[in-house]
């Protein structure tokens, strides 16, 4: 079971990432939160409730514990180290 939530939630992570990209906006933690938390107060099921709840800790959390001495809302690039758990590697350019 808490395989499958896990799948869950980082299916929930990506959905935000793509509403971001289909508005056009600049992917960041910021506006990574509150897509998170808008897809949060829109939702009524409670256990997309719970991914999504789930998710906005796992983010929340991994900027408690990054770097302290540089600013969270600086893009250092750690961004990309944080999504590459979610985004396959293998995929192949021509």
């Amino acid at each position: 079971m808490y395989k499958e939530d896990k799948k869950i939630t980082d299916l929930i992570l990506g959905e935000a990432v793509v509403k971001i990209l289909d508005a056009d906006a600049p992917v960041s933690f910021d506006t990574l939160l509150t897509e998170l938390e808008s897809m949060l107060m829109a939702e009524r099921i409670a256990e997309r409730k719970k991914s999504i709840l789930s998710a906005i800790n796992l983010v929340k959390t991994y900027l408690k514990t990054s770097d302290a001495s540089t600013p969270a809302r600086m893009n250092t690039g750690r961004e990309i180290v944080f999504f590459s758990r979610y985004i396959p590697m293998d995929i192949s350019v021509e």
